[in-house]
Order: structure tokens, then sequence, then C-alpha cells
């Protein structure tokens, strides 16, 4: 096989796909299922990002990144505490500022589109690309191959439908 090459492309692509369709679908089962509450962010936990390495240079750019710490009354009057597991820099909260909030007996998140599907969606993207590659770019290569246009070219249905002329090498006289 001439392009064993892409097999694992489109394994990886298969595999996130799935991965992201099973999160998905956890997800919405923990939407479903939590209580919703308003909660208010009352403090940052501060974490610094990594350097980045490009080949032979060395950025050592340290980003501060900002986790909401988030306190919220559940139904049971029980105060509760939780951070978030999604930070950014700069922060799109406040201290002070309301968040609504989803919980259960043991998770709590924001609700909020990007706390809740911003990771689904970007293992989607990703198997989404490793498939494309996997899948059609072996297609795309054979497809546009000599070989492949040369068999078009002289297949007798394509003939006459083509403005060129054809030459054959064993022609008859």
């Amino acid at each position: 096989m001439r392009y064993k090459f892409f097999i694992p492309f489109a394994l990886i692509g298969i595999f996130l796909c799935l991965l992201s369709a099973l999160w998905a679908y956890l997800q919405i089962g923990f939407i479903n299922e939590s209580d919703s509450t308003i909660g208010y962010v009352t403090n940052f936990k501060y974490k610094y990002s990594r350097s980045i390495n490009q080949g032979y240079y060395h950025y050592h750019r340290h980003r501060l990144m900002y986790y909401p710490i988030v306190t919220f009354t559940d139904k049971k009057d029980q105060k509760r505490i939780f951070t978030s597991s999604l930070g950014s820099s700069p922060s799109p909260y406040d201290i002070g500022q309301q968040v609504k909030v989803l919980y259960n007996d043991s998770t709590a998140k924001i609700s909020d589109f990007r706390t809740l599907w911003s990771g689904i969606i970007f293992i989607a993207f990703m198997g989404t690309i490793f498939s494309a590659i996997g899948f059609y770019l072996p297609y795309f290569l054979a497809k546009h191959s000599e070989n492949y246009r040369m068999n078009l070219l002289n297949n007798k249905r394509h003939k006459r439908k083509h403005k060129y002329k054809i030459l054959r090498k064993n022609k008859r006289k």
C-alpha cells in the first residue's frame, strides 16, 4: 500500500472525534442532572504558564493565568467554594461578579459556553483535521497522480469528452 503513512492520522482522527462525542454526551448529562444557582467570584487562583520553546531560540514568556474561585450556596443552604478548571489571561470575570453555577453532589462548574464547551470543540476540531489528513489526502494524492490522469485520458468513455488528442503508443494503421 502506497499511502501507509496516513493510517495513523486517520486512526487518531477517529479516536479524537469519538472522544469529543463521549465528552459531549457526558457534558449534556451533567447539564441535565445538575442544579443551577447564582454564585460570586470571590478571588482568583494565579498560575504562570510555561515558557515557549521554538527551536534554537528560547522565549521565556511567563503569562499569568487567572482561575476564578466561586462561592455559592446550594439548595441545602450550605456554602460551597470551587475553583474553575478553565483559566485565562486576562480574566473574563471581576471579583464580586455574579456567575451562573451548575452543580451536583461532587462537581460544580461556571455555566457559560466557554467553560462548558471549549474543550469539546477543540478536541472535535483536531479530530476533524486529523481525519481529513488521514482519509482525504491519500485520495487526493492518488487522484492527482500521473497514473490516474493517464488512465483517465486513455479510457474510451472519456475520449470523446476530452478536448485534447490522446496519443496511443500502439496505434494500428
